[in-house]
């Protein structure tokens, strides 16, 4: 493998790069647009004659390869309740946004909410615009109408961008993560440029060579950068998270019952499988604050050390205490030592008074 130097890259190949990536920025920002433009129509479409409608039978949440699934896996009670309120009132005011399946499934890329909605009101037919659409457009576009409303939270987020870049390199997911924390560790410790990255990744003879490419590590930059994000702090400050956090906690954040940096103030906390249970529960039904959660920590923790040192074992206080009596029993210092006196007498009060105790056992 090579040595990582921090040797310095040339102006000029730097230059070309940066000169690339901003190129990527720039195509991936107008496709976005281009997204965003197109979903904005779509909800200022007219229900009227020219928008088909189909049987509510017939719709089925988007289906991705490799487990993928809509960016949103968590549909509030209330919201639906609120929405179904709406469509009994005024109707279906925007049509679902769907793609043919093989199966003759319409398969929802935007409005899987109205159509659950409408499923529980018994409305047997809805309006939709048919698009024949990819596995990457579907989930680009499912991830930009979420993004546009403001309301997937941080968990269904980060999922979805890694689903996506996934979709964009044609690798699983499971192995991306592993791709893009090595990126930002050869980025942040010997600052490799993406030509350096890739023969980094060649040499260690990493499978990761064969799908990655330095338009790949450009295109994930601009992925990012659509999103206000860096590969940089998304592996940093979700990624790691993300990886180390037990489902109990992701669920609750998926749901909406906890925010993502009071879990993840959970998760770090180290706690056992029960406690950390225990305080999600009440984090989650007294609505805790961060801080009241560190605090609730700390509590636990002292706690749990004084069960320990309470159900510590006979044979362990008997050996630490003669361990301690042959150091001090060995070191004539300690006894000719005027400030240790008034410890030795109270340690032979003591002493004196649990071997009276002891007399006294049957």
């Amino acid at each position: 493998m090579a040595r990582h130097s921090s040797r310095p890259v040339s102006t000029m190949f730097a230059a070309a790069q940066t000169s690339q990536l901003e190129t990527q920025i720039v195509q991936k920002d107008e496709e976005i647009n281009a997204l965003k433009s197109q979903l904005v129509a779509l909800a200022n479409t007219p229900i009227s004659s020219s928008v088909q409608r189909y049987l509510t039978a017939d719709f089925i949440a988007l289906r991705l390869p490799d487990g993928l699934t809509q960016p949103r896996k968590y549909f509030d009670r209330l919201a639906l309740d609120k929405l179904k309120t709406s469509i009994q009132k005024v109707g279906i005011q925007e049509p679902l946004l769907v793609r043919p399946a093989d199966d003759g499934k319409l398969e929802i890329i935007s409005g899987e909410r109205r159509w659950r909605s409408a499923m529980e009101l018994g409305l047997t037919q809805l309006p939709a615009l048919v698009k024949e659409l990819s596995d990457e457009e579907a989930l680009e576009i499912a991830l930009v109408a979420n993004l546009m409303r403001e309301d997937l939270n941080l968990v269904e987020e980060s999922d979805s961008i890694i689903a996506l870049i996934a979709l964009r390199l044609k690798i699983s997911r499971d192995r991306l993560p592993s791709i893009l924390f090595k990126i930002k560790n050869l980025r942040s410790r010997y600052r490799y440029t993406n030509t350096e990255i890739l023969a980094v990744m060649t040499e260690d003879k990493a499978e990761n060579s064969r799908i990655l490419s330095k338009e790949a590590i450009a295109d994930i930059d601009a992925i990012f950068a659509e999103f206000s994000m860096t590969l940089e702090s998304f592996a940093a400050n979700r990624l790691t998270a993300l990886q180390k956090m037990p489902e109990s906690l992701l669920e609750a954040v998926r749901q909406g019952k906890v925010g993502f940096s009071k879990a993840d103030t959970i998760r770090k906390a180290g706690l056992s499988e029960q406690a950390l249970s225990l305080l999600l529960e009440e984090a989650v039904t007294a609505d805790l604050t961060k801080q009241e959660i560190r605090t609730k920590i700390q509590a636990l923790k002292a706690r749990s050390q004084l069960l320990e040192k309470a159900e510590e074992p006979e044979k362990q206080i008997r050996d630490r205490i003669h361990a301690s009596y042959q150091r001090l029993r060995t070191n004539q210092k300690v006894w000719e030592t005027p400030k240790l006196q008034k410890h030795l007498r109270q340690m032979e009060k003591l002493l004196q008074s649990i071997s009276e105790a002891a007399a006294q056992l049957p």
